[in-house]
């Protein structure tokens, strides 16, 4: 039977987040590992806070607020204000975002 996308993504980030094995070296068009991260966990739980995501990553909110402004430069992630607290953000993947997740989840696995 065939996975969906949300089930590959599921599987390589629980993965990952212990041995970092389903990330190939030097990255994958342009992302480094903790990009591809960051976009899986989108993908799993949208509109997600830097601190929400940098705490299921095991990352630093530094490096997680870094990997989130490259994306959104990139314009695969946006940031939108929080509903409930004008002055927090949630991040979300954009259609190009989604996109290249689903390249990446597709790939074969090294």
């Amino acid at each position: 039977m065939s996975k969906t996308t949300r089930d590959l993504a599921q599987e390589r980030l629980s993965a990952a987040v212990q041995a970092r094995r389903f990330f190939p070296r030097g990255g994958y068009e342009g992302l480094d590992a903790t990009g591809l991260q960051v976009l899986l966990v989108l993908s799993l739980e949208p509109d997600r806070s830097v601190g929400e995501i940098a705490d299921q990553l095991l990352l630093t909110h530094s490096s997680t607020s870094h990997a989130l402004s490259l994306l959104s430069e990139r314009g695969l992630v946006e940031r939108v204000s929080d509903p409930t607290d004008g002055r927090a953000q949630r991040n979300r993947l954009t259609g190009p975002g989604r996109a290249l997740l689903e390249r990446y989840l597709q790939r074969p696995t090294e």
